[in-house]
């Protein structure tokens, strides 16, 4: 009975809510991103996967066939993006738009 009075006299505030509605995420879209760096800033997957910490372009190549990239790649290769095109993170291609 006591854990029900203190959720029944839980206060939410409206600006919470309000705030949590407003939430959009999307995956980043790497094909993209490759894409824009291979044809824009003359990088090949090689040069790409020298700077990131994978194993080879083969690496690299996979995420253009649909592969995500583990975290530690995919945050660094997020950067290495953000680095040689100056942008900022609202600029990261997206796909599959959802809000919460």
């Amino acid at each position: 009975m006591g854990i029900y009075i203190e959720l029944n006299n839980f206060d939410v505030s409206p600006r919470l809510i309000f705030l949590k509605n407003r939430i959009e995420y999307g995956a980043p879209n790497y094909l993209a991103m490759l894409k824009e760096l291979t044809s824009e800033h003359e990088l090949t997957v090689e040069k790409i996967a020298f700077l990131l910490p994978v194993s080879g372009g083969s690496v690299v190549s996979a995420w253009c066939t649909g592969v995500t990239p583990n975290y530690e790649a995919g945050e660094a290769f997020l950067e290495l993006w953000k680095t040689v095109t100056n942008k900022t993170d609202q600029d990261i291609p997206r796909s599959k738009k959802w809000s919460i």
